[in-house]
């Protein structure tokens, strides 16, 4: 049931221009997701926007947690977040599941997100 909300959600964004690509994140991922649980989503959007956009949507009976932000405000908070040593942006990007990816920065932002939470491991 989850997955056909989910489905529906991400019918509303993948077609438009600015959104690069999805990625689920949280329980549903982790396999710690009850019944009750949302479902976490983020939305990599294109440098040429200059907004962010963060929300709840509830959908045949699913509510979804949606984070929306271009590439360079995700890059920003995996600094910021560093130098703080939290790693809030990268473990959500590093253990998500990429549900679509249109230009190969949903893989790519990953992949940096990997890095960062290796390092923050080194430095234990």
């Amino acid at each position: 049931m989850w997955k056909k909300a989910l489905n529906k959600f991400l019918e509303e964004w993948k077609d438009r221009k600015e959104v690069l690509s999805a990625v689920l994140s949280g329980s549903r991922v982790t396999s710690f997701a009850s019944k009750y649980s949302d479902i976490d989503v983020y939305i990599i959007l294109s440098d040429d926007v200059e907004w962010r956009e963060r929300g709840n949507k509830m959908i045949d009976g699913c509510l979804i947690e949606y984070f929306a932000n271009p590439i360079k405000q995700i890059k920003s908070y995996f600094k910021e977040e560093f130098e703080r040593n939290s790693f809030t942006t990268a473990r959500i990007l590093s253990i998500g599941k990429i549900l679509f990816d249109k230009t190969g920065i949903g893989k790519k932002l990953k992949k940096e997100a990997q890095m960062l939470m290796k390092k923050k491991n080194s430095r234990r």
